[in-house]
């Protein structure tokens, strides 16, 4: 079936393998993928014979999620449909590829870039709306940090006490934990250590920053993202047994998510004066140019550290309900 198709593709293709330095395969072991086939594939077509699935089968996944509005998971399912549908064809379970001939204009069409970033008038506006949204502690010091350490929402909350050293003032993310599976170093400002020893001060572990409900792992990556979410619906949409100011965090640039604090905190930092090489630095980008890339190691600590510095000091300036702040230039951009 399908779905025996899909976990013994999972098995070979997507389980994460470490051999010789190299790594092949997810980081997750595939389980993001299979959530996915879980919600959007296995119900409609999971029981039907893998070579019996037709071009108007897929396309009627693809349609159910385009109806839906869900255009972008569309996409994503049409490509991962593609890359197992060729896994079979490989190995002749299957004669042909489905997908074959299904564009992306078929399913959720073009991916358009997502540029929302927050300016400084929505800063200071969230940080007035915060003490009412009712959100976990946790969740409030987690907006914060990921605007003053430019990090990825995965990148902190799997954050370990032992990767923060409040001493050296460096919050170490392991490859494990980066996008680009290299180890990066943060260098914390005076309100990054201030957030980070707020939830030290009311931590109940002793190995996760942000630990799940039952203390058994580190709270889901997505959890972030659906309290923010939830705070900014309209009131006719609101979930059941979520968040009942459903107003709460909505700004004027319209809604945003934790993934747009940084890029708010790369466009901080440019209208700060930061060149955009340093900014690269902090976001932990992987450099594009193969020859740059392997000559130019230097890390740019010294600018980096000013930077993440210059960053938190507005921050902390942006977040006081008392400060008359001239608001900053953002015309320059960055590389």
């Amino acid at each position: 079936s399908l779905r025996d198709l899909f976990f013994r593709w999972k098995d070979t293709d997507l389980r994460l393998i470490e051999k010789g330095g190299k790594r092949s395969g997810r980081k997750d072991g595939g389980l993001y993928v299979e959530q996915q086939f879980q919600r959007h594939v296995f119900p409609a077509i999971g029981n039907m014979q893998a070579k019996d699935v037709k071009r108007a089968d897929v396309m009627a996944v693809l349609d159910a999620l385009t109806a839906q509005g869900n255009n972008r998971t569309a996409n994503v399912i049409l490509a991962l449909l593609r890359q197992m549908f060729r896994f079979a064809a490989k190995r002749d379970i299957v004669s042909g590829d489905p997908t074959f001939g299904i564009d992306k204009k078929d399913a959720g069409g073009k991916d358009t870039e997502r540029e929302r970033r927050l300016d400084e008038s929505e800063v200071r506006e969230l940080a007035r709306k915060l003490p009412t949204a009712n959100l976990n502690p946790r969740s409030e010091a987690a907006l914060w940090l990921l605007l003053a350490t430019a990090s990825r929402v995965g990148e902190l909350m799997k954050a370990q006490w032992s990767h923060v050293d409040r001493v050296s003032r460096v919050w170490t993310i392991p490859a494990e934990n980066a996008k680009n599976g290299r180890e990066h170093h943060v260098q914390l400002s005076d309100f990054a250590l201030e957030w980070f020893a707020h939830l030290a001060e009311r931590s109940t572990h002793p190995v996760w920053v942000f630990p799940n409900v039952s203390d058994s792992d580190h709270v889901c990556t997505k959890s972030l993202n659906k309290q923010f979410s939830d705070r900014q619906r309209l009131a006719s949409k609101r979930m059941s047994n979520r968040a009942s100011n459903t107003s709460a965090l909505q700004l004027k640039g319209g809604k945003w998510v934790p993934h747009d604090l940084r890029r708010t905190a790369a466009s901080l930092m440019q209208s700060l004066g930061v060149a955009g090489e340093v900014i690269e630095r902090c976001l932990n980008h992987t450099e594009d140019n193969k020859v740059k890339r392997i000559y130019q190691r230097d890390e740019l600590i010294p600018q980096r550290t000013e930077a993440f510095n210059l960053l938190g000091a507005r921050l902390a300036l942006l977040a006081r309900d008392d400060a008359n702040v001239v608001t900053l230039s953002t015309q320059r951009r960055y590389a």
